[in-house]
């Protein structure tokens, strides 16, 4: 995906089963510093490596994607016994 683009999908694979959560969401860390919270979605079949409910997914909105550069994201999820915050992770969204 680069700058502009919306309607496609941007998965992070946790390598575990997210299924017990009932809330995820993923903290996006622009290039400008600014952060925004979206809420992710558990996936819903195997895509590569990524297996059924071990990663969770963005749908990106119109508008969204508005900066190029060294994007961060952390992953969040909670379920009704314990909250999970990964690390961040890195991606770039060239011009």
């Amino acid at each position: 995906m680069k700058k502009g683009d919306f309607g496609g999908y941007i998965y992070f694979d946790v390598s575990e089963d997210l299924s017990d959560f009932t809330t995820l969401s993923i903290e996006f860390y622009r290039p400008s510093g600014s952060v925004v919270t979206k809420t992710g979605t558990l996936g819903t079949e195997n895509k590569g490596t990524n297996l059924i409910n071990e990663y969770m997914q963005y749908q990106v909105e119109q508008g969204f994607l508005n900066e190029s550069g060294l994007w961060k994201a952390r992953l969040i999820a909670i379920s009704a016994t314990q909250q999970r915050k990964s690390d961040k992770v890195s991606f770039v969204i060239p011009e």
